[in-house]
């Protein structure tokens, strides 16, 4: 999708940080103000992230690249087989993980593309309106892959999300897949209809 040249409006302001005190570390928020007014020239970003089954072309064109692998619990459902370098599939659809930043960047050049900056991803994640979320300014757990979409509901508390994260993170076993299939939140699409900008 083009992302047309144009001002947008980057970070947050002092009244929005202070709402997400106590979810995000204060290190976390301590680069998102102020608001600042930031231009950028054309650019052009994928609409959805890189599926599993995207990422292994470049692996099947690169048969010394590492494939993507993880040894936790939560990693198992996309640790590919090292042996047939291949992803599970039951994730194929999925937007490929356990890929660090120098394989991000093997991936993006042998795809002639590039990875977004940091002002570029958000611009195409919010819009020009500096909205909080990509479709608008209020939080819905039903637009986005998130561990609302798991527990059944909002989180009322920073501590009731802790409780419901806990055992999944320190699980002996697999808790399952906590992805979804690209573009499946079709109406959580960012104003230049980017999917999966957020969650």
């Amino acid at each position: 999708a083009l992302i047309p040249a144009r001002p947008f409006l980057m970070g947050s302001t002092e009244a929005e940080v202070k709402k997400l005190e106590g979810w995000l570390k204060k290190e976390y928020l301590l680069t998102e103000t102020p608001q600042r007014r930031v231009t950028l020239s054309d650019y052009y970003m994928d609409i959805t992230p890189v599926t599993h089954a995207e990422y292994a072309r470049f692996i099947a064109a690169d048969l010394e690249h590492p494939v993507p692998t993880g040894t936790s619990p939560l990693a198992q459902p996309h640790s590919w087989d090292k042996n047939l370098r291949r992803p599970p599939d039951a994730v194929l659809h999925h937007p490929v993980v356990l890929v660090d930043w120098h394989s991000a960047m093997a991936y993006a050049r042998w795809a002639g593309k590039a990875l977004p900056t940091e002002e570029q991803w958000e611009k195409g994640a919010r819009g020009t309106d500096g909205r909080l979320y990509p479709w608008g300014n209020e939080w819905d757990w039903q637009r986005v892959n998130s561990a609302e979409r798991h527990h059944g509901g909002d989180f009322n508390k920073v501590g009731e999300w802790w409780d419901w994260w806990n055992p999944i993170k320190d699980a002996k076993e697999t808790p399952g897949i906590f992805t979804t299939p690209v573009g499946a939140y079709a109406s959580g699409a960012s104003p230049y209809g980017l999917l999966d900008m957020a969650g």
